[in-house]
């Protein structure tokens, strides 16, 4: 039982993002005098200790610790009642205030010149609001990154091999382009990873406006993942692309297609393809290669590649920031999540 409360030594890329944005204040309390700086951090169910030590040569080390919180009992003192007369005296005030703020909006709206004023002010917000692409206005659910540490398993070794079997896992709602289209799969994807300990980025292309999920692996480097792939209408896991440089084809969603035909008609007495290029080329519609790739669009077909993918034109670190320029990444307010997620 007291083993569990140590403090245990994380690596950079398993701690949270949410934890990561407290390094730079820990970095600006060390000074010379003392020379290291210790700054705690409290989660549902962990607590972060940062340690910034500073170096001989100028240079600020960090390191990252957690354990988990003690349940302590809850006490609760007694509220004590204030005497009448104050709260009388208290709701007095209130009803004064009251009374000044009706008298002043009625002065307000009776008064024509000020309610044309008002009128126009509000006109020219929302024209400013509608002309912008600004979606901050995104209720994203507290605690959202930690909830992912306590649901999703880390599978402790991050690479292309246990990114595959993670996304093996994973089974999203229909595609739908007004409830659950590629932003939303992608920022649900982004969170899901984070929670299994994989570096994890949100990417977009303004040319096709469309949205999919870079993950940095340790030692594999970068793997693109198109998130939609995993829609149960459409369903071709991983979801991962082949990169430009033929990276990663053993573990594909093209080359997982091409092992489920092998699998499903091996034993018929069907005419197999000869290999995996002449599978894309001969047996599937329309025909491919490894590096084409084909995406839907309200009934158009748009063709991309692995260059497509791995050139993305905006990248962002978490979803705190791409909901300031991608809008439906609100994923937790679509069926089953917002049914199963206790927020």
């Amino acid at each position: 039982m007291g083993k569990s409360r140590d403090w245990r030594k994380i690596p950079p890329h398993k701690t949270p993002k949410w934890v990561k944005r407290y390094i730079p204040r820990c970095k600006a309390g060390v000074t010379e005098e003392e020379g290291i700086n210790t700054l705690y951090v409290k989660g549902r169910h962990y607590v972060y200790k940062i340690v910034a030590v500073l170096n001989a040569d100028g240079s600020i080390k960090i390191n990252v610790y957690r354990r988990k919180r003690s349940r302590r009992t809850k006490i609760y003192k007694p509220i004590k009642k204030k005497p009448n007369y104050e709260r009388k005296v208290g709701i007095k005030k209130v009803t004064t205030i009251l009374a000044i703020l009706a008298i002043i909006i009625i002065f307000v709206f009776q008064s024509r010149g000020i309610r044309l004023f008002l009128q126009s002010v509000c006109e020219d917000i929302s024209n400013w609001w509608s002309e912008t692409d600004n979606y901050s206005t995104l209720m994203i659910p507290r605690g959202y990154y930690s909830k992912a540490d306590e649901m999703v398993s880390d599978p402790q070794i991050h690479s292309i091999k246990t990114l595959y079997d993670t996304l093996m896992t994973v089974k999203l709602p229909r595609y739908n382009i007004s409830s659950f289209r590629c932003s939303h799969a992608s920022a649900y994807l982004e969170w899901y990873l984070e929670g299994a300990g994989f570096d994890t980025y949100i990417v977009k292309s303004e040319e096709l406006d469309h949205a999919w999920v870079i993950v940095e692996l340790p030692e594999d480097g970068r793997v693109a993942i198109e998130a939609t792939a995993l829609c149960e209408d459409i369903y071709q896991p991983p979801g991962i692309v082949i990169s430009p440089e033929g990276k990663f084809e053993k573990y594909s969603m093209y080359y997982q297609s091409y092992l489920d035909y092998l699998n499903k008609y091996g034993a018929g007495g069907y005419i197999l393809p000869r290999s995996f290029e002449d599978y894309l080329s001969n047996y599937l519609s329309p025909p491919r290669n490894k590096y084409t790739y084909f995406l839907g669009f309200l009934g158009e077909i748009k063709v991309t590649s692995s260059d497509y993918y791995y050139g993305f034109d905006n990248k962002f670190s978490d979803i705190y920031e791409a909901c300031h320029f991608i809008e439906g990444l609100n994923w937790w307010d679509v069926e089953p999540f917002c049914s199963r997620l206790n927020w």
